[in-house]
Formats: structure tokens, sequence, C-alpha cells
């Protein structure tokens, strides 16, 4: 975020707003978020708002500065034994480009199954 626009509970409104569509209009579990390992402003923002980290994704961030990233998540009231947020015990390499999904889309549609711990491609069974 711009420096001009911090500190201004702008990310605070944002977040909530996030949450609460997640949970009342497609009664998710969790919501997460991706953020970069060296940003520690932005991680010890999203903890202050709940957010832990469940794994580390090598290799998430291409370009010239590659780097990997935390998957931050925080469970909604759906997740009530908060199984979602477990932490994964090993960072995790992205999936090859045959097993992406092809849209952000595909990504909310398994984020927001009935039991997302159970919608995986076929190809990792």
């Amino acid at each position: 975020m711009d420096p001009d626009y911090r500190r201004l509970g702008l990310a605070d409104g944002l977040m909530h707003g996030l949450e609460e569509i997640s949970e009342k209009t497609h009664n998710g579990f969790f919501v997460d978020l991706f953020v970069r390992v060296s940003n520690t402003v932005a991680i010890n923002m999203y903890k202050k708002f709940g957010y832990s980290i469940y794994r580390q994704v090598v290799g998430y961030y291409a370009g010239p500065h590659p780097e990997d990233a935390y998957d931050m998540r925080k469970a909604l009231p759906r997740d009530k034994d908060r199984l979602s947020v477990v932490p994964l015990g090993a960072p995790l390499s992205p999936l090859p480009p045959s097993l992406r999904p092809a849209s952000l889309t595909d990504v909310w549609s398994v984020a927001l199954a009935p039991d997302p711990l159970k919608v995986l491609p076929t190809e990792l069974d």
C-alpha cells in the first residue's frame, strides 16, 4: 500500500468487508491471503486482524525479485473446530501448470465448497 494511505484504517475496513461477505454471503470456512515472507509490516498487520500463517509457498512470487509467500488464514464461524487454519509443517511448492486453477474463481470455489478440505483435483489423490 502506498505510504500516504497507511494508518488510515483502510485495511481494517477492507478486511472486515471481505470477512463479512465470505461468512454471510458465501458461508465460507476461512479467508486466506498471500503475502511476501519479507513483508513484515503486512504480516504483523494481518496477525493483528486474527490471521495466522497456514503454510509457506515456495517461489510463489516470480519476476525480477522471486520470493516465497505465506498463506495466511483466518477461520470463519462455520469452521467451529478451526481445521482450516491448522498450520502445515513443511513449505509447499506451487502446483505444476497442468494442475493450477484456470482462474481466481476456481480458487474461490474450493475455499467456499461445503467441505474445502475434500475438494482436491483427482491428480493429487
